[in-house]
């Protein structure tokens, strides 16, 4: 699946904003097996708002495919009960040129990879936020591959108590490798 724009400026991908219409803007799994691709390119993804019945991801989900792409794209302005910008579980993700900023996720504002291969390549995680008790407001690689090139990861914050503010993570948080 290829869905290509101009520039992430002209071609806006985002959730009407009207009371009770909250839903991730983008979510795409296999369960089934076999080879799956998907490239987003020169688009914005934004103003999702996932909740406990539509995914608690309001920016992208996605969950066992080969690979998914960002290139030259944005991904903005979400909110999840869990996470507001990406959350990828088991897939090959790759960020090119990519912004992942200003979401706001219960427990990982910017990016979560679970058991998936993360790459940032000239790419920016800035100003997300982590609103619970040991969030990470920038990335967080649980039991995956993270690999950070030539990027920024910067203004990220997590808002949780201040008497656990040692488990509350800004920006990047790893329980694999990196």
């Amino acid at each position: 699946l290829n869905i290509t724009g101009t520039s992430a400026e002209n071609l806006i991908i985002r959730r009407n904003t009207a009371p009770g219409v909250n839903f991730c803007i983008f979510g795409v799994g296999n369960n089934q097996g076999g080879t799956i691709i998907v490239r987003l390119n020169g688009l914005t993804i934004s103003n999702g708002a996932g909740e406990q019945f539509s995914g608690n991801v309001g920016g992208i989900s996605s969950f066992g495919l080969t690979s998914l792409i960002l290139e030259r794209s944005v991904v903005s302005n979400n909110s999840g009960d869990s996470v507001g910008g990406i959350s990828n579980g088991g897939t090959q993700l790759q960020l090119a040129d990519t912004t992942v900023k200003s979401n706001t996720g219960g427990t990982v504002g910017g990016v979560l990879n679970v058991i998936g291969e993360t790459l940032l390549l000239n790419s920016a995680v800035s100003n997300n936020t982590a609103q619970l008790t040991c969030g990470t407001g920038g990335i967080l690689n649980n039991n995956g591959k993270l690999t950070i090139w030539n990027s920024t990861i910067s203004g990220n914050i997590a808002q949780g108590a201040a008497s656990m503010s040692a488990f509350n993570i800004g920006g990047v948080s790893s329980g694999g490798s990196q």
